[in-house]
């Protein structure tokens, strides 16, 4: 099946196509298309996992472009880190979708949403499959495209229109960067393949042809794509505002996919950021930042996506941190859990805003623990897995980020860790107990618990945040 991992990004653009085509007649069965296509997706990912862990590799590549005596190729690859990308964004969406079909059934814009939907699945998971750094470049900014159509997917409202305009233009910044980045670095190594890219910064260094500022530069610019995508500081004023589209696009974009791309690219080009001391100084200070005051700003916020949006920007902060200070494993790892708890309070956040008639700020809530069980059972399940509660998922991932930070040997980075990881868990409690408990304070009563394609990706999503770190715990990697 590992031969076959180029269709499952494949399957949801189908559905893309598909929907442009006929889904102005599917109307409401729209959803079906996207969901069968993302369902195959995953199924293919897991497969391909399988594979993978068992030791097998694939590679494809084919010659796209020719010129001189520099080749410029295309197709997939599969590695460690990409299959486990691989599981966590066909998941994540695949349980959006499934979630989306009853939180958007009143829009009569159901078929172009989740033709967005698939061409964003499309473009992540190519994203993810990609062989070099010029074709995820290629995918990264139909990403950003991506995330544009989906935040600005209520154009009516002037905030969306705005904010879709706001995440566009701040990740270009960043995206500039990256472009600078990128040309540089083929002009130093005369590739754009990782490992032949890697090999000739190596053997450049070595013979001194490509200089240790120069290495520097080309991280730094690199590192700025990141900046504007996991919304780092000080490019990290979009994501905040990108919650007017949407939930389920907040899911699914701000929480477990479109953000951790930055972190993603870091990951990829880690052997260039090891190879510059101050890079990787620059790397971890930027993130340590960002933890910290995206903390601070969760702790006063009253409205509950943006709670959770904030809090997003902090936990890309420790995992930035973590890759910063060499902990390479820890900030991927950390990556994983936080998808799959994240996605789960935000889905979360949209069952609560759906029942209460698309209200938002927590001072109008309260007393909902009695009226949606299952949804303050598993938004109580996120909340203690983000706090880094065991033996939760966030719990082993955060613990391995603090030891990253630790033994990086800068104390100042390690207290930030501590105090943001502290911070966590009192601003998700405030949530939690002004959401849930005490008396409903609000003018609308709530309808009650939600449908069942509403709950049933909150439950598989609690379950993973319960779960998913037990994958590298000291018990399993000794």
């Amino acid at each position: 099946m590992i031969q076959s991992a180029w269709l499952i990004p494949v399957f949801p653009l189908i559905a893309f196509i598909i929907l442009l085509f006929v889904g102005r007649y599917l109307k409401e069965k729209s959803a079906y298309v996207g969901i069968t296509a993302m369902a195959l997706s995953f199924i293919l990912a897991v497969l391909v996992l399988f594979e993978r862990i068992g030791g097998n590799t694939e590679a494809y590549t084919l010659n796209w472009i020719n010129f001189g005596e520099f080749t410029i190729s295309m197709g997939y690859e599969v590695t460690a880190l990409n299959a486990m990308m691989l599981i966590v964004v066909t998941l994540v969406s695949l349980l959006v979708h499934i979630f989306s079909r009853s939180y958007m059934h009143e829009d009569h814009r159901i078929n172009v949403f989740y033709s967005y939907l698939g061409l964003f699945s499309f473009s992540m998971l190519g994203l993810v499959l990609a062989p070099n750094v010029l074709q995820l470049f290629i995918f990264w900014e139909l990403v950003g495209l991506c995330s544009y159509l989906l935040v600005g997917f209520w154009y009516f409202k002037p905030e969306a229109a705005a904010a879709a305009k706001k995440a566009f233009l701040t990740t270009r910044i960043g995206d500039v960067g990256l472009l600078i980045g990128l040309v540089l670095l083929f002009n130093a190594t005369g590739s754009f393949e990782y490992e032949a890219m890697f090999a000739a910064l190596e053997a450049g260094l070595l013979n001194g042809t490509i200089s240790e500022t120069l290495v520097t530069v080309m991280a730094i610019c690199i590192f700025l794509g990141a900046v504007g995508k996991s919304a780092q500081f000080p490019l990290h004023v979009w994501l905040p505002d990108a919650m007017e589209g949407p939930t389920p696009v907040s899911a699914l974009i701000h929480a477990a996919t479109m953000v951790a791309a930055g972190v993603y690219l870091v990951g990829v080009m880690y052997p260039l950021f090891l190879a510059s001391a101050t890079a990787m100084t620059i790397v971890a200070y930027v993130g340590a930042i960002t933890a910290i005051f995206a903390a601070t700003i969760a702790l006063v916020n009253t409205d509950i996506k943006r709670i959770l949006a904030y809090s997003t920007v902090s936990q890309l902060g420790l995992m930035i941190l973590a890759l910063g200070t060499g902990g390479y494993v820890a900030g991927l790892f950390h990556l994983m859990t936080h998808a799959f708890f994240k996605a789960l309070l935000f889905l979360g956040a949209g069952s609560v805003i759906f029942a209460l008639h698309h209200r938002q700020d927590i001072r109008e809530m309260g007393g909902l623990w009695s009226r949606m069980k299952i949804t303050s059972i598993t938004f109580l399940i996120g909340a203690l897995a983000i706090a880094g509660v065991p033996p939760l998922a966030g719990f082993w991932s955060k613990e391995v980020v603090l030891a990253a930070a630790w033994y990086g040997g800068d104390i100042f980075l390690f207290i930030i860790a501590v105090v943001t990881s502290l911070l966590t868990a009192f601003y998700m409690f405030r949530l939690f107990f002004k959401a849930f408990t005490g008396e409903f304070r609000g003018d609308h009563e709530p309808h009650g618990e939600n449908t069942k394609l509403m709950t049933l990706p909150l439950v598989v999503l609690a379950f993973l945040a319960i779960t998913a770190g037990f994958v590298n715990t000291p018990l399993v990697s000794g």
